[in-house]
């Protein structure tokens, strides 16, 4: 799954927080990728979440879980548009 937002930044504001936005994680099951670009006053904040095995046994369903943690960890994620 691929997704990709773009937020037009108003005149006047900033944007805080893009830190915490970029975030890399793979094993053998598949993987989670965000980050983001500025481009003028617009922000394209990307997500990248895929899953390489339709089989996955037992013993390592943890490290499945790792991923769809690392995506829901996200989720959580904020980015703040502060008044200059």
């Amino acid at each position: 799954m691929d997704y990709e937002i773009g937020i037009e930044i108003p005149e006047g504001y900033t944007v805080e927080g893009l830190d915490v936005l970029p975030s890399v994680y793979s094993n053998d099951f598949g993987g989670f990728h965000s980050g983001y670009r500025l481009e003028g006053n617009k922000l394209f904040v990307s997500a990248n979440k895929i899953y390489e095995k339709s089989y996955i046994p037992v013993d390592k369903w943890n490290e499945m879980l790792l991923i769809a943690k690392k995506a829901n960890d996200f989720q959580a994620k904020t980015i703040i548009l502060k008044k200059l």
